[in-house]
């Protein structure tokens, strides 16, 4: 099969410390072109496709065929900065691509942007969006600082639940009774899915399956369509680590903010009972763990003013040391 008549997405890539960087972003601007894949037996180094077409390849069926790969070997070092490296796909080969990519590697975040993207990590109530929104604030009036491009996923999703196709099928799981003057009321979705019960966990999972996919692709949009103006793009998104979307990032800060304020602003700004806070973190990894995830720490305890100098600091040291995280599923 060659590259020229099926289009599929470069995915797992493996470390070999004796090929340079500038010969692999030479050779995938190429052999993906005229070279024909393998689907049998890929050796320990190769490229290996995650998606044909729309179709998800099985990269453990080494001897079923449902693995592709190219024999070629480039590989990236482990010293090597992603920025270096051209986008393989859509940006390099947009006109035989069908699909965006499935992985940050072919993606090419970083080369697509030429820029860092960092995700801001946080308990629920942590106040991730405020501390981001400062920062921007205080860049636009005084010019100084890293120029920010923010990616709201969280106002993403709620774009997803206005599509007629998504309240449809929500309807069709939960009911009429989660509309509210013909739309999504994301009160009595949220009091339905966000229950310590089996029948809670398995709607928030139904949901997740349903509203996600859409997020991500749009997540991917707005990475491919940067300004060129911009320092540093950020991902602020309350599922970062959960939905898997901390694959696109380069770095991940985590606000720290204690219990009772994280509580306090929920019941002020959202309404909710003590409860409903509890419910809606225990839906989300432990916030140990997801702060053991993260490369930079903010404290939120004090002022707003105080944790956006904090991010904007934190900000400056990545665009200045172009901080590049090797994604998630290469082997390094």
């Amino acid at each position: 099969m060659a590259r020229e008549d099926h289009s599929f997405c470069v995915g797992d890539v493996w470390q070999d410390d004796g090929v340079s960087c500038v010969c692999l972003g030479l050779a995938v601007l190429g052999f993906w072109l005229t070279s024909p894949l393998s689907q049998r037996n890929p050796p320990e180094k190769a490229i290996v496709a995650r998606h044909w077409f729309d179709i998800p390849c099985d990269q453990n069926d080494n001897s079923g065929g449902g693995c592709l790969w190219h024999p070629v070997k480039p590989v990236f070092p482990k010293n090597c900065g992603w920025n270096c490296l051209p986008s393989v796909e859509p940006a390099s080969l947009q006109a035989v691509a069908d699909q965006l990519p499935a992985s940050a590697v072919s993606v090419g975040t970083a080369a697509v942007a030429r820029v860092p993207v960092v995700g801001i990590v946080g308990g629920v109530g942590s106040g991730k969006s405020a501390v981001v929104r400062a920062v921007a604030q205080a860049v636009s009036h005084s010019g100084a600082g890293c120029r920010l491009f923010v990616i709201d996923a969280d106002q993403i999703g709620h774009q997803q639940l206005g599509k007629a196709e998504i309240v449809a099928a929500l309807v069709r799981q939960f009911g009429m009774d989660i509309l509210e003057d013909g739309v999504i009321s994301r009160a009595r979705l949220g009091s339905l899915v966000f229950q310590d019960s089996p029948s809670g966990r398995q709607g928030l999972q139904w949901l997740n399956q349903i509203v996600r996919p859409g997020i991500r692709s749009q997540i991917l949009l707005q990475l491919q369509a940067i300004p060129q103006d911009v320092d540093v793009v950020i991902l602020d998104a309350a599922l970062l680590l959960e939905a898997g979307w901390a694959d696109h990032c380069d770095a991940l800060i985590w606000i720290e903010t204690p219990l009772q304020q994280r509580q306090q602003r929920v019941m002020a700004t959202r309404g909710w009972t003590v409860q409903q806070h509890r419910l809606r973190e225990a839906s989300q990894w432990d916030l140990a763990r997801k702060r053991a995830a993260c490369d930079f720490v903010v404290d939120n305890s004090g002022s707003l003013e105080t944790a956006a100098a904090e991010l904007q600091k934190h900000l400056q040291q990545i665009c200045r040391s172009g901080f590049i995280r090797v994604p998630t599923g290469t082997n390094v």
